[in-house]
């Protein structure tokens, strides 16, 4: 099964890359600076918003996210990738 993200990359952190979203699955994914990309399950639209919002990506993700979601490495066959400019 083939997932699309769009990645939001146009913000300044020294460790995440980009962010993606899916309100459908409550899925979020973050691509660090590396290039690894991780999902999270159940995170929810206002908790995104709140990320992609906040003014330290890293501060935030360490804080609300990283250790209070499941999460999984994601394969790169299993996506394509969409790039998006940051709103």
């Amino acid at each position: 099964m083939t997932t699309t993200m769009q990645f939001y990359e146009d913000f300044n952190s020294s460790n995440i890359k980009g962010i993606a979203y899916s309100g459908t699955s409550n899925t979020l994914w973050v691509k660090f600076t590396k290039g690894t990309i991780y999902s999270y399950s159940g995170v929810t639209k206002q908790r995104f918003d709140a990320f992609k919002n906040a003014e330290s990506k890293g501060k935030y993700f360490h804080k609300n996210i990283r250790g209070n979601y499941e999460y999984e490495k994601v394969q790169d066959d299993d996506h394509k990738i969409i790039h998006l400019p940051y709103d």
